[in-house]
């Protein structure tokens, strides 16, 4: 049973004090548990959700820090790493909610040989699953497909931040790398450090809820974004990414261009299909190809 732990949230503008509530008074029940909590505000902007977010500092073992710059979700985390007094890290985002009254007490179980633990994320007992939301109808699938079991077949695929315990051994070893500075990816690049440094990552059952979805518009936006932070890191994450390996055989097969001319003409239907009442994830998968296909496209063409 671990004894030591830092709890690290990360924020961007959202109020995450009903979070450290919850994790405080967990944490607080675990006799023998010596813990800090501490929340990091990455650039907020937004002075009403900042003096929220100050009301943590009342707990006892809480700190709230205010970074004026946004330095990204990658480099956020390394800072707040740098910072946790304990051990063990557990990262959490901040837009998460608690839905086990064991959540902290069974992060403290596993041996400490595994340096790496991942809990998982849950859409049951959290935010009301609006299946009219795009996130909602993902976020589901990818609860049924990634059960911890699946998820230990191919450990290093299946790790996100939003709720995650690392060693600060093993993250003064393998950080987060700060060149990911926009939406997405840098959690399956750390999956891919760790499994090159062959550290071991262990999957247990310990969702956490969201606490909040993002509207149709937005997660397309940010899924879009993502497409683009993976296009800049398409040689370091082929081996990881599904879409990187369908495009390098389209364009191997000379079929790339055909495709991408085909789905350009579906793209205002896709779009209709995903944003709408109804999201369909088999729209949203070839709404992810089109745009990755002519991200690729598009930079080849400037560099001709």
């Amino acid at each position: 049973m671990k004894t030591q732990l830092s709890i690290l949230i990360p924020t961007y503008n959202y109020v995450c004090l009903p979070l450290v509530r919850e994790l405080h008074r967990q944490a607080s029940e675990m006799g023998g548990l010596e813990f800090e909590i501490v929340v990091a505000e990455d650039g907020s902007d937004q002075p009403d959700n900042i003096a929220r977010n100050a009301e943590i500092t009342a707990l006892s073992h809480c700190k709230h820090i205010v970074r004026e710059e946004n330095v990204g979700r990658a480099a956020i985390r390394n800072h707040l790493a740098d910072m946790a007094n304990m051990p063990w890290l557990l990262f959490i985002d901040s837009d998460m909610r608690v839905v086990s009254p064991h959540f902290v007490e069974r992060y403290l179980q596993p041996p400490d040989e595994w340096g790496v633990v991942y809990g998982g994320n849950t859409t049951k007992g959290g935010a009301w699953t609006d299946e009219r939301l795009l996130r909602v109808r993902y976020e589901q699938a990818a609860e049924r497909q990634f059960t911890p079991q699946q998820r230990a077949k191919h450990p290093y695929n299946h790790l996100t931040t939003s709720n995650i315990l690392v060693s600060k051994r093993v993250m003064q070893a393998v950080p987060f790398d700060s060149r990911f500075l926009t939406y997405g990816y840098e959690d399956v690049f750390w999956g891919m450090s760790l499994a090159q440094k062959g550290i071991e990552v262990a999957h247990i059952n310990n969702p956490i809820g969201f606490n909040y979805y993002d509207s149709n518009v937005v997660f397309v936006g940010k899924t879009i974004e993502g497409l683009h932070t993976l296009y800049t890191f398409r040689t370091e994450l082929a081996d990881f990414s599904p879409i990187i390996r369908l495009e390098r055989r389209l364009r191997r097969w000379r079929l790339d261009g055909a495709v991408r001319s085909v789905l350009n003409k579906l793209m205002p239907l896709l779009h209709r299909r995903i944003i709408g009442f109804k999201p369909s994830l088999v729209a949203f998968k070839l709404f992810k190809l089109c745009t990755y296909l002519h991200i690729a496209h598009t930079d080849a063409a400037s560099k001709a």
